[in-house]
């Protein structure tokens, strides 16, 4: 089983490689005339470097562990035997914590479809700052983590076992990080605009707005 995962995974692709060939497809499709306002915008290189750093070290970091996790245990084993966090190899054909079960194509289109709606938002400038950046690069990291395990392997692997809680993977943790944090900013840029309506500029605004910012 770990032989196979390694050979499937890491042989012929390596996480930088996968998720800038997707990024580049993604605005070459989007931008073909080369006129991304971002691309142009003052401080987008560090944007895009910090942004591409957390996708490639959040799919890296998903990929190492899978495979150590699948070259040291047997599918069911768990370190320690008992208690309340251990290490269980299991494999899920479903989405993120074992939800829709056997429903591997469906994810896959899923999947692509999420990355390609995440990068139209970065892209789109629907938001700016660190936090928005480090928000999706943990979403599209996460995502491609997942999905080469779908396309590869028919099924991902997890192993991190807290609890009564679904075994469940870094890949997924960065997914629901990423979207917390996406959500947060959302309803904190919904309260920036009802007190623009009721005539106060709010103190953060620039966050919002600032191009100079990562």
């Amino acid at each position: 089983m770990g032989s196979y995962y390694q050979f499937s995974t890491f042989k012929h692709f390596s996480g930088a490689k996968i998720v800038n060939d997707i990024w580049y497809t993604l605005t070459t499709k989007m931008y073909p005339d080369n006129t991304d306002p971002v691309m142009h915008s003052h401080g987008s290189s560090p944007r895009h470097f910090f942004t591409c750093l957390v996708a490639v070290l959040t799919f890296s970091i998903d990929q190492l562990t899978k495979l150590t996790a699948s070259s040291l245990l047997m599918t069911g084993q768990s370190v320690p035997p008992q208690g309340f966090f251990r290490i269980t190899l299991t494999h899920n054909t479903g989405g993120a914590f074992g939800m829709f079960p056997d429903q591997t194509t469906l994810l896959i289109v899923a999947s692509i479809l999420g990355i390609g709606v995440l990068s139209l938002l970065y892209f789109k400038q629907y938001f700016t700052g660190p936090l928005f950046n480090l928000s999706l690069g943990l979403q599209i990291g996460g995502a491609i983590g997942n999905l080469v395990n779908r396309i590869f392997q028919g099924k991902v692997v997890d192993f991190i076992d807290i609890g009564i809680w679904p075994v469940f993977n870094i890949a997924d943790s960065a997914m629901v990080v990423g979207i917390t944090i996406l959500m947060f900013l959302v309803f904190r840029k919904q309260d920036s605009n009802v007190i623009n309506d009721k005539g106060t500029a709010p103190s953060n605004s620039n966050e919002f707005h600032d191009d100079r910012m990562l």
